[in-house]
């Protein structure tokens, strides 16, 4: 037996150093939590490229946090150029290759006076003015290192998970401008894209209250006589594409610009959707759409082997219906079958149902069979080029790899066709 001397010494010790043990065993704990967060495997949502759709992370560049939408889904009373100096509007989803090979996540509000060859001029100048009561959290300069022309993007946001922004602003209001003096640090970057080369700077350091009707700056006085309209709400159900980690975060969830103003005006808006002959849009969504993938048919985005995130869109491809008559369809061509015969450009045809011929490509299924398309170069077959006909074989050889050509023949006969001088894509 164990002295009872001894057990009373035992005992008046742990009474005196009882906190001892407590300290060392919260010691163990945390050692041991510390571990296992260290061991835990990063998730393919970690990993990924893509920047997570969190309030602060994907909208609010700044920092700086601003009042939540909530429900709200009117923030703007002011049109951002007047009635009687804009024309039509080109919906989203336009093709334009090759530096818009996909479709364009922007409208275009044209000024009403645009030149047939689409350059803008201090001739048409006219102000830009804020849509609403809200925060400019971003600007940047865009330079053509072959003109030398330089225009500006606006990033703004009337509250904290809508992101709006106009681009081809030819100059910025003295407000702005001298806001952007005071920042020393900007980042520029150069990059090329449909032929020519930029160089953007972008300051993002920004947050600058200004009101509904206040003057921003200039329109079609930059490189484009059109204003390009942005619209991200991060409370929209997410946007469907074939391939998912392939896209930005904020692709997700574009929106169309004009759903977010005043009925009167988004009426107005609505009612100018039209292609660049003034033929208005009718069939819904009349804004246009950039969801155009169906996965497991050819119909939609389609990307070369070596494209990686940071990729221009040049080298790709995009197989969709026309943003501004979508009773058409279009191949939406690239720069990389050009060593084939394959000029990059928009061929556009009149989708059918069944058979082999002008097949509807969201019927296209991977079975290796091989279509043809009669295409011509204009979507009314009356302007633009006067309908210059280009016969196109397609194959879709399963749901992630697709085979294109372009063949020296103005009909498709009765078929059937081979492959033999093909581009390839995949999803």
């Amino acid at each position: 037996m164990i002295n009872e001397k001894i057990i009373v010494q035992m005992k008046s010790l742990f009474q005196r150093f009882w906190w001892l043990g407590l300290v060392v065993l919260i010691l163990i704990i945390v050692v041991v939590l510390l571990i296992s967060q260290g061991n835990k495997k990063v998730g393919p949502s970690q990993k990924s490229s893509i920047p997570k759709a969190s309030s602060q992370s994907a909208n609010n560049k700044s920092g700086s946090k601003l009042p939540a939408c909530g429900s709200k889904m009117v923030f703007f009373t002011t049109l951002p150029v007047k009635s009687e100096d804009y024309g039509s509007l080109i919906p989203l989803g336009n093709l334009n290759p090759t530096g818009h090979v996909f479709p364009t996540d922007h409208i275009y509000l044209f000024s009403k006076n645009t030149p047939d060859n689409g350059q803008a001029s201090e001739a048409l100048s006219k102000p830009l003015y804020s849509p609403g009561d809200m925060w400019i959290m971003d600007v940047s300069t865009s330079e053509d290192l072959g003109s030398g022309i330089t225009d500006y993007s606006i990033g703004y946001q009337p509250c904290e998970e809508f992101r709006g922004k106009f681009g081809h602003v030819g100059r910025l209001s003295a407000k702005l401008t001298a806001q952007l003096e005071k920042i020393a640090n900007k980042k520029c970057d150069e990059y090329s894209t449909g032929g020519s080369k930029y160089r953007a700077c972008r300051y993002d350091q920004l947050k600058i209250v200004v009101k509904a009707g206040e003057e921003l700056g200039t329109v079609f006085n930059g490189r484009s006589a059109a204003l390009d309209i942005w619209a991200t709400d991060y409370r929209i159900k997410k946007l469907e594409f074939a391939k998912p980690s392939r896209w930005r975060e904020d692709l997700f969830y574009n929106a169309c610009p004009a759903n977010y103003f005043v009925s009167s005006i988004k009426n107005e808006m609505l009612g100018r959707f039209s292609d660049y002959d003034g033929n208005k849009r009718t069939i819904e969504p009349v804004c246009g759409t950039i969801e155009v993938d169906i996965k497991g048919t050819a119909k939609g985005y389609w990307f070369t082997l070596d494209h990686t995130p940071n990729s221009m869109e040049d080298k790709n491809m995009a197989l969709a219906n026309d943003n501004k008559n979508p009773l058409k369809q279009a191949f939406s061509m690239g720069n990389s079958g050009e060593a084939k015969g394959f000029k990059s450009g928009v061929y556009f045809f009149t989708p059918t149902e069944s058979g082999n011929v002008n097949r509807d490509f969201a019927t296209v299924k991977p079975d290796s069979s091989v279509y043809c398309y009669e295409t011509t170069d204009s979507p009314s077959g009356a302007t633009h080029g006067v309908g210059q006909v280009s016969v196109l074989y397609l194959s879709l050889i399963n749901g992630e790899t697709i085979r294109v050509e372009k063949v020296n023949k103005t009909t498709c006969g009765s078929g059937p066709w081979t492959l033999a001088n093909y581009v390839e894509f995949v999803r």
